[in-house]
């Protein structure tokens, strides 16, 4: 069965980061999803990816510029890796994650080149 990676990003942050009020019932949803596609047997793997944490290395004389982002909707948040009949079953699996349901952000569905 082929894999897609599914990768997460320009989730809205909240003012008070793990402490607003809101982050907890997001968090519930992601705990949520991911247990679905792990007992589905669709998950592979995941990871958040450290908020500020990165270099970006440009093709411009091979700088290195400091945080990977250019603007924080462009800000990737993390990745899952899973297993789907095909790209519409993986993108229909990816349109109920958190991020986009609930945060006003965005998943690419790309399919893994084995």
């Amino acid at each position: 069965m082929p894999q897609y990676m599914l990768v997460l990003g320009g989730a809205r942050k909240f003012p008070g980061g793990t402490q607003a009020p809101e982050y907890q019932p997001i968090m519930q949803a992601y705990i949520a999803w991911t247990e679905s596609l792990a007992k589905s047997g669709r998950l592979k793997a995941a990871n958040k990816l450290k908020d500020g944490v990165g270099k970006a290395l440009r093709s411009e004389g091979g700088q290195v510029v400091d945080g990977p982002f250019a603007e924080s909707k462009e800000t990737i948040g993390g990745y899952y890796v899973i297993e789907a009949q095909d790209i519409d079953e993986a993108t229909r699996l990816a349109r109920a994650c958190p991020t986009v349901a609930l945060q006003g952000g965005w998943v690419q569905v790309r399919e893994v080149e084995a």
